[in-house]
């Protein structure tokens, strides 16, 4: 069972009335996956995304409904499957609206889509003292080039649809804290929330940080940022990634030095 799997697994669980921590419960005593052997598949594929999407999807759906409690969320219809022979010409139910829990989903996913254009867009500008034009410009490119930049058209369920766009706002921060020279509260913030979304996102997460920190490192025995701003990022990306091993067990760990 692959972790798409498991990631629509919990999604089905949530939106068929099972409570949140029975399927949590479930979840962290997986059997399926590599059966006999129960793992956490919590911690091993990084499915957080799925659950936050489920519970919010339930309290989207009970909020509307106390509000128009005769209104219906999604639009269901019937279609022709013309494409299965086996099945040819029977009746399918297909469902639109933000009521369907896939149609919930993937805005998700295209509001994280919006994010990572969001925070390329700041990227350019800092990268060009602030011009608008440069963000602007990247953002032409981006589209252009928008099947080699992500597969969030493609395959919506990969776990950096979530994650990827976190690790560029990530870098959209640390940018603008190398142009000014020094990081405020809110560049501090900035930098351990994203890097705490980001590893509770990704599985893979751990390997980006460290090349990133290994750049990092690099950049400061070039001479081209100072030791007082290297310190400062290293630590906010590592309290970040040692808050999400802490608060939800991941195996991996995050050395300083």
């Amino acid at each position: 069972m692959s972790p798409r799997d498991v990631a629509g697994q919990a999604v089905k669980c949530f939106t068929q009335g099972d409570t949140i921590g029975a399927v949590v419960e479930h979840l962290a005593s997986e059997q399926t996956t590599e059966h006999p052997t129960t793992i956490n598949a919590l911690e091993r594929f990084n499915v957080w995304p799925e659950v936050v999407l489920a519970v919010l999807h339930r309290t989207y759906l009970d909020f509307a409904s106390w509000l128009r409690p005769s209104a219906t969320f999604d639009t269901c219809y019937g279609t022709c499957n013309c494409f299965d022979v086996e099945d040819e010409g029977k009746i399918l139910n297909t469902c639109t609206g933000l009521g369907h829990p896939i149609f919930f989903y993937l805005e998700a996913v295209w509001h994280a889509a919006g994010l990572h254009a969001a925070a390329l867009f700041v990227i350019c500008s800092h990268l060009a003292d602030g011009s608008h034009i440069a963000g602007i410009f990247g953002m032409i490119m981006a589209a252009c080039n928008y099947a080699d930049l992500c597969r969030y058209h493609s395959a919506p369920a990969l776990r950096e649809s979530f994650g990827f766009p976190f690790f560029v706002t990530l870098l959209a921060v640390e940018i603008g804290v190398l142009r000014r020279g020094f990081a405020r509260i809110v560049d501090v913030v900035g930098i351990v929330l994203a890097t705490f979304l980001f590893a509770l996102s990704w599985q893979l997460a751990q390997f980006v940080l460290l090349t990133h920190a290994i750049t990092l490192s690099a950049t400061f025995l070039l001479g081209y940022i100072p030791a007082r701003l290297q310190n400062t990022l290293h630590l906010c990306i590592c309290t970040g990634y040692v808050d999400t091993n802490c608060t939800f067990g991941s195996h991996s760990q995050c050395e300083c030095r």
